[in-house]
């Protein structure tokens, strides 16, 4: 092959890339798992617990991205666990019940739960159902290299449009969370800058663009509004705030 050759070869190459790229970047897409045994993690570490191995060809709903990792939607085929005080025969019976990757208060969340959703039971342990990860509520990790871009993903509009309004609904008229709201004070990697205290536990780290958002607040029983965050490693869910209203 001579040197013209190698470099065009170079370029082309080049270009796809950033095609594929180009692709990736507009979540969601379907990828394609590149390589035999990958790892589907609980969080977006190689530290984190392996949830499956995925074998060369499988396809993917990339839902999004997180430094070197793609957040994927979970299989049915993987195994999910939540306690059994939330679920009344084969029906989730609380808003937002973790789904965990073990039957422990301490393993990682792989995703939530809303009321009234069917989940199916697969086993059963002390305090908990073991459950097949339920659709579009259960999220991996998939390191970047071994996945490629093979289509897009094309939801029907009338979904998309019933999703936009139910989280505008929720985001209008239902809080995240309610307690009492304090500084935090120096904060590790400021994940966030207050916290929301109920029952003399906090039970949310919060944070906001608006730093007068929360300080305005402060010491004050508030409902909040925004989304959870998540953080790997981290007990405590972070919510991201767009409102704040003090109980009346």
């Amino acid at each position: 092959m001579t040197k013209l050759e190698k470099n065009i070869l170079c370029l082309l190459s080049l270009a796809c890339a950033i095609f594929v790229n180009a692709y990736a970047a507009d979540f969601p897409f379907i990828g394609n798992i590149n390589a035999d045994n990958i790892n589907l993690r609980s969080q977006a570490s190689t530290n984190s617990e392996s949830l499956a191995r995925l074998k060369k060809e499988t396809k993917i709903t990339v839902s999004g991205e997180r430094f070197d990792w793609y957040k994927v939607y979970l299989p049915k085929t993987v195994l999910c666990f939540i306690n059994r005080k939330y679920v009344k025969n084969g029906i989730v019976a609380a808003e937002r019940v973790n789904l965990r990757s073990s039957p422990s208060q301490e393993a990682d969340i792989l995703g939530q739960a809303s009321k009234g959703l069917e989940v199916e039971i697969i086993k059963t342990e002390p305090g908990w159902y073991g459950i097949s990860a339920p659709q579009g509520h259960t999220f991996g990790w998939v390191h970047k290299k071994f996945v490629g871009y093979y289509s897009q993903v094309n939801p029907e509009p009338e979904k998309i449009e019933e999703s936009a309004q139910n989280d505008k609904e929720l985001k209008e008229g239902t809080p995240l969370a309610s307690g009492i709201l304090k500084p935090m004070g120096i904060f590790f990697k400021r994940r966030g800058s207050h916290k929301l205290i109920k029952d003399g536990k906090i039970i949310y780290y919060l944070k906001s663009e608006k730093k007068e958002l929360l300080n305005n607040y402060s010491g004050y029983s508030v409902n909040v509004f925004g989304n959870i965050l998540e953080l790997p490693g981290q007990k405590i869910s972070l919510i991201a705030v767009d409102r704040v209203e003090p109980v009346k």
